[in-house]
């Protein structure tokens, strides 16, 4: 059986426990819209990128704009996707060094390095994977 006295005290504790952190919440609230926006427009970069390459992509997302587009997989169009992204990590880079919020850094760094890894991750398919189609 559950105790209700005790479980009231529990609950009472916690929510006083709960209330300098929820005041905080509050005051900080507006100064964290900011960064968030900023962070948020970094990410845009490399998104619009995907939807330019991939607008299957911007239609799953609800982009109605996107919906009578269609993606051509070409060789040429892979390179040319590859080099837009190289192009939006070094713009990245760049606004790396001239950040100085912490948390928009630490964003930039994600960005940076998940690119980063997906550029590996192409190169290895492109170098040691064999295309295949069954006839």
């Amino acid at each position: 059986m559950i105790n209700l006295n005790k479980t009231l005290i529990c609950f009472a504790v916690s929510i006083t426990a709960m209330v300098p952190f929820a005041s905080k919440a509050q005051t900080t609230a507006d100064s964290s819209k900011a960064w968030i926006a900023k962070s948020n427009s970094y990410t845009k970069i490399l998104l619009d990128i995907d939807k330019k390459y991939s607008p299957e992509f911007g239609s799953g997302q609800g982009l109605a704009y996107y919906d009578t587009l269609i993606a051509v997989p070409t060789l040429a169009n892979e390179i040319a996707a590859r080099k837009d992204r190289e192009n939006a990590v070094a713009l990245l880079k760049e606004a790396k060094l001239k950040e100085t919020n912490a948390a928009v850094k630490q964003d930039l760094d994600i960005l940076i390095n998940q690119s980063e890894l997906g550029f590996k991750q192409e190169d290895f398919g492109q170098d040691r994977e064999v295309p295949f189609m069954n006839a």
